[in-house]
């Protein structure tokens, strides 16, 4: 067959097999009616029948040129159908706290735990005060309200359980004992025990009612 294609003036041309695709580029060079690649020997022309079509640019560009993010042909079709390069990972940088601190949510600052749950917003982003909505009267730390008066302490001095409101016991007698919130009547109905001493040993009950079925807990 014919040989006939433009010759470009520095013999030189990038040449794909697919019009759809760079994926696979390669460089040649021109000499008469033959073709050289930058890797292998002599090779026909006739070989790259189906590649010849790039030869239309009239431009030609060097291998590492293509897919490089920047446009050297004045079609711009060495960079389409580029290969997607996913960027660098940026390792975000670890905030480190002194002793005594903690770090906000977002990752941009320290606060002293004596600001946390404070009523005050010490960390821009607000976290030092969410989730915290009882602060220990130690001040030593935090307790979600969810937790105050539930029966059992969160907080080391137990203040979480301290002052809760009372909720009356099932009626077993006239006298009705009211017992707070976290806690349940003995069975003598004279005094009330906090659920967190039920079963933990120890009789808390004259009668030491919140010491039975406990598995031998006495």
């Amino acid at each position: 067959g014919s040989c006939t294609f433009y010759r470009p003036d520095n013999n030189e041309f990038a040449a794909r097999q697919k019009p759809s695709s760079w994926k696979k580029v390669e460089h040649f060079r021109l000499c008469c009616s033959y073709v050289f690649t930058l890797a292998y020997f002599l090779i026909l022309i006739l070989s790259y029948l189906y590649i010849i079509e790039i030869l239309f640019l009239r431009s030609c560009i060097a291998r590492n040129l293509i897919c490089d993010g920047r446009s050297h042909c004045h079609d711009g079709s060495d960079e389409v159908d580029c290969p997607i390069v996913a960027p660098p990972t940026v390792r975000a940088n670890v905030l480190k706290c002194r002793k005594g601190l903690r770090p906000c949510a977002d990752g941009t600052e320290c606060v002293l735990y004596s600001h946390v749950c404070d009523g005050e917003n010490d960390c821009k982003d607000g976290s030092d005060e969410l989730g915290y909505d009882f602060r220990c009267k130690d001040r030593r730390s935090c307790v979600s309200k969810s937790l105050v008066c539930d029966g059992r302490s969160h907080c080391h001095d137990g203040s979480d359980e301290v002052d809760c409101p009372s909720v009356a016991a099932p009626a077993a007698r006239a006298n009705i004992l009211k017992c707070r919130m976290g806690s349940r009547l003995c069975r003598d109905g004279a005094e009330c025990v906090l659920f967190s001493h039920v079963c933990d040993g120890e009789r808390d009950c004259r009668d030491g009612s919140d010491e039975e079925g406990c598995g031998g807990l006495l």
